[in-house]
């Protein structure tokens, strides 16, 4: 069976704060998913939830799911101190049935990253996008596990797990081929072309995007929206809003409005800039 695997899209902190909090979360969930036999089709992680089209049973999916909480919850804690922003990471199931509805789903899941105004999907690390259709580009950069060394292995991992010898490693990513079943999703499009087309339609009326849409857009505290806004000029390597340049000021903007549901009074206010300036980017 197919699941549109999410979390709770209403949590009120960041699920991720920085790149390697993303970094860990996407190789246990890659060790997680080969030690359980859960099949995974597509996946994206956001800001403070994720998409996963799986394949398995009911069982073995809330046990990954389940063991993958406890892990980034250890993790969180050695890092921070702390692991209560997890409260409210918990599971939403959908069982997916047909194959167009298959392909709507990750067709939506690759879509996430263009909707909330932060990069075109292909460009998104963090999302399965970049490798379907393009083996011959990841290919080129795997290297087995006994290049790594244990030593760095354990950190990268952050796990004392040994690692297959055989192990592929795309830098500090485990290989997609040995964890997405990139094979099954090429086979379903057809052609990067199709797919291409499928990830870049926006269909309001489609049973499934209307549903999570209207679960993403809900209300965020100023102090919340802060952390996203700081997290945000910190990729740009910008110290403030106002080191930001129009593009990346606009992009901001758009994800505050589309993501979060922000006003644009409290766009206006979080950022400094008057509603005038953002009606220009209405």
């Amino acid at each position: 069976m197919f699941y549109h695997l999410t979390s709770n899209h209403s949590m009120t902190t960041l699920l991720f704060r920085d790149d390697e909090d993303r970094l860990f979360f996407l190789n246990r969930m890659a060790m997680l998913a080969i030690a359980l036999g859960v099949g995974i089709y597509a996946y994206c992680l956001m800001d403070n939830h994720i998409h996963l089209l799986v394949k398995g049973d009911e069982g073995s999916i809330l046990q990954f799911f389940s063991t993958l909480k406890k892990d980034y919850a250890q993790y969180a804690s050695s890092k921070y101190g702390d692991n209560s922003f997890l409260k409210d990471f918990q599971p939403d199931i959908k069982q997916i049935t047909g194959r167009d509805y298959l392909k709507s789903a990750v067709a939506y899941i690759l879509r996430n990253p263009f909707k909330a105004g932060m990069s075109c999907p292909y460009s998104y690390r963090w999302s399965s996008a970049w490798i379907y259709f393009r083996r011959q580009f990841w290919t080129m950069a795997e290297k087995p596990a006994k290049e790594y060394g244990t030593a760095n292995l354990r950190a990268m991992l952050h796990t004392r797990k040994k690692m297959e010898d055989d192990m592929l490693f795309c830098g500090d990513v485990i290989s997609p081929r040995h964890w997405v079943l990139y094979a099954k999703v090429e086979e379903l499009f057809g052609t990067s072309s199709d797919l291409f087309k499928a990830v870049s339609r926006y269909n309001t009326e489609n049973e499934m995007e209307s549903f999570l849409l209207q679960k993403e857009i809900c209300s965020y505290s100023d102090d919340y929206l802060l952390n996203v806004i700081r997290a945000y000029c910190a990729d740009f390597g910008a110290a403030t809003v106002s080191d930001l340049g129009t593009v990346s000021f606009r992009k901001l903007v758009s994800r505050l409005a589309r993501q979060y549901g922000s006003s644009r009074k409290q766009i206006a206010r979080l950022t400094g800039a008057d509603e005038e300036t953002l009606l220009r980017f209405a």
